[in-house]
């Protein structure tokens, strides 16, 4: 019987996230490390958030210049993880800082593995998330409730040789050993836990750009190497859509890049992650070689509902 989800108490509320992941493709372990800006609303010894899957090594509670450590802590019932404290937290700003790991798992939710054979038929993978609707507590500890927003800044730690994507553009990347970067990412605006995305592998992307908006957005579809071809069509109708959803509606699209990216194991058809739209590779992948008419306007379809979600 699957445990029952409980709706967290509002003692404490989470501002802004500084989410560091570090993932590993080969042991297919992720590690964490995330500092949580928090308001707390009422005077606590206790603060309990969503995590699911995931081992929580250490969590501390900074008020002012004062840390206090959790004097313990339960990660095992209803997913929700519970730190207690030794003193009363008092009401106002705090930062919840929490290291963890957890798995790359292959259920095709949370934060998970998605695999595929390169040209010479080796085995590789790429790792994706699916948070909708309950599942970025398998990634990160979090209020994991689509009431409950905040802003986000991801970073994450990967080798050289490949990509990594979330839902905000590049801010800047730096070398942490000769064949490891950390990529940082810009701050999200405010939005729920279910739409954060990110994604690690060895892609390929073509672009384009809006002309017709007031603040031009970035579009690529990625795909795996060999396929980027076949995102064209995708490509080539995004900056439309983009451009007639603003004119019919009245509202900006508000951030400013939009990826597709195409996933070879993927449980749903395609996921509107705010910025870094998910697909299935048959929901977004077009050959005009092969590719029947009824397709093509599957992937038409498609896109355009998955940027209506923007």
């Amino acid at each position: 019987m699957a445990p029952e989800r409980v709706v967290l108490p509002t003692n404490v509320t989470p501002v802004h996230y500084s989410l560091k992941l570090v993932p590993n493709l080969e042991t297919f372990v992720f590690t964490g490390e995330v500092a949580i800006n928090i308001n707390v609303n009422e005077p606590t010894t206790e603060i309990q958030l969503n995590a699911k899957k995931l081992n929580i090594s250490k969590a501390s509670v900074i008020v002012g210049e004062t840390t206090h450590k959790a004097t313990s802590i339960d990660a095992a019932e209803n997913q929700v993880a519970t730190f207690k404290f030794g003193h009363t937290l008092p009401t106002g700003p705090a930062v919840l800082e929490i290291e963890f790991d957890g798995e790359i798992n292959d259920r095709m939710n949370g934060f998970y593995r998605s695999q595929y054979k390169n040209k010479e038929g080796d085995t590789k993978y790429m790792a994706v998330t699916q948070f909708e609707a309950c599942d970025a507590r398998q990634a990160f500890p979090c209020w994991d409730e689509p009431s409950v927003k905040a802003t986000f800044a991801i970073s994450m730690v990967v080798p050289f040789e490949l990509e990594a994507l979330s839902n905000m553009p590049i801010k800047e990347m730096t070398a942490v050993e000769p064949d490891v970067k950390t990529v940082y990412f810009e701050t999200t605006p405010i939005m729920s836990t279910y739409l954060v995305a990110f994604a690690v592998g060895d892609f390929e992307y073509i672009e384009t750009t809006t002309t017709k908006l007031e603040k031009p957005v970035v579009c690529r579809v990625y795909t795996l190497p060999g396929l980027v071809e076949q995102g064209r069509f995708a490509l080539e109708i995004t900056p439309k859509i983009l451009e007639y959803f603003a004119e019919i509606f009245g509202i900006a699209y508000p951030l400013p890049k939009l990826d597709h990216i195409a996933v070879p194991d993927f449980d749903a058809g395609a996921m509107e992650n705010w910025g870094l739209i998910t697909y299935r590779t048959v929901a977004l992948l077009f050959d005009e070689k092969t590719s029947s008419a009824a397709s093509k306007e599957q992937v038409a379809s498609t896109v355009a509902h998955e940027i209506a979600h923007q």
